[in-house]
């Protein structure tokens, strides 16, 4: 199997958030086939549905041998390592981890890639923008750059968190 680029979000908006989120990169790289590549800044990012804490958001992108079913599978074992609990859709979370992008993969059926809502949310382009501002969408062909200039919602608070992972 060919090693593919992937693009995993990362947030946390319960407890000690940066530390969570340290702890899923970390986890991340642990895992056999899986290499860490970069890391984006964190932002402090409002939530998308119900009224909670803000989310501390980045975007890790790695190299992997592994298919994206399984590699899913493994951040969801991360997930619970770290203690989520499944609460209300969109809801509080200790850890979430996202497949974004997978290489130049598009799937339709288990699992949806890219991610249906990744243009959508400044919590993604944003970080992802920073690290690979030329990465193209493989659906519209578009940067990342571009989405990161025209995403401009305003419903939307995003800041540059002050401490890195």
């Amino acid at each position: 199997m060919a090693v593919e680029k992937v693009f995993v979000g990362v947030g946390s908006n319960v407890g000690r958030r940066l530390v969570f989120l340290r702890r899923a990169v970390r986890a991340l790289g642990n895992i056999p086939g899986v290499k860490v590549f970069r890391v984006s800044p964190v932002y402090e990012t409002s939530p998308v549905g119900p009224r909670q804490r803000h989310f501390l958001n980045a975007v890790v992108e790695l190299r992997s041998l592994m298919g994206p079913a399984d590699l899913l599978g493994q951040m969801k074992k991360i997930e619970g390592l770290l203690g989520r609990r499944r609460r209300k859709r969109w809801g509080p979370r200790e850890i979430d981890l996202d497949l974004i992008f997978f290489g130049v993969r598009r799937h339709r059926e288990e699992l949806l890639l890219p991610h249906p809502r990744w243009k959508e949310r400044k919590f993604v382009v944003w970080p992802l923008a920073d690290i690979a501002p030329r990465f193209k969408d493989v659906v519209s062909g578009r940067s990342m750059g571009y989405y990161r200039r025209k995403l401009t919602d305003p419903d939307q608070s995003i800041k540059l968190y002050p401490r890195p992972l």
